[in-house]
């Protein structure tokens, strides 16, 4: 967009220059403004991380259901935030690796304030272990599979 931009100023620019009288300048530069299209797109949009079958999202109201038996890995994100993003997919991998022996859980901590306080959630992501209801563990930053992995290991046993 910059460059385009660039372009039609410097081309008004050598139309005034090169018109003489001050109406000559008005007309030639909305002339040439008619004429031309600006290519215009909207900043891209943070995007929601994708959703595997296997991540379920929690809301404040069905958090304490879906925690309540076995262990679960909860991810406390936000759309906005670039690391959250960057988790998701690793989170997918590891959903589909640990397939009914854990459950996997997000909660947008935008839309849901009840949980990420009751946790203290004042990073993200924050990714939380819970057994059974009761959280065992907590992971503060983005954070790589092998270190999940070994994380997750300690509490199937």
């Amino acid at each position: 967009m910059k460059s385009t931009l660039f372009v039609v100023i410097t081309s008004i620019t050598v139309l005034f220059v090169s018109c003489s009288g001050k109406n000559e300048k008005k007309e030639a530069a909305k002339e040439f403004l008619k004429n031309q299209t600006i290519d215009y797109k909207e900043p891209a949009q943070p995007s929601m991380p994708a959703e595997d079958d296997q991540v379920k999202v929690l809301t404040d109201k069905t958090f304490d259901k879906g925690i309540a038996k076995g262990v679960s890995l909860v991810d406390f994100w936000a759309v906005w935030c670039r690391p959250c993003r960057e988790q998701a997919p690793i989170l997918n991998e590891l959903a589909i690796q640990y397939k009914g022996k854990i459950n996997f859980y997000k909660v947008d901590v935008d839309e849901n304030y009840q949980a990420p306080n009751r946790f203290k959630v004042t990073n993200i992501p924050t990714l939380i272990i819970f057994k059974n209801g009761v959280q065992v563990e907590k992971l503060i930053g983005l954070q790589d599979k092998a270190t999940l992995e070994n994380a997750l290991a300690k509490h199937l046993q």
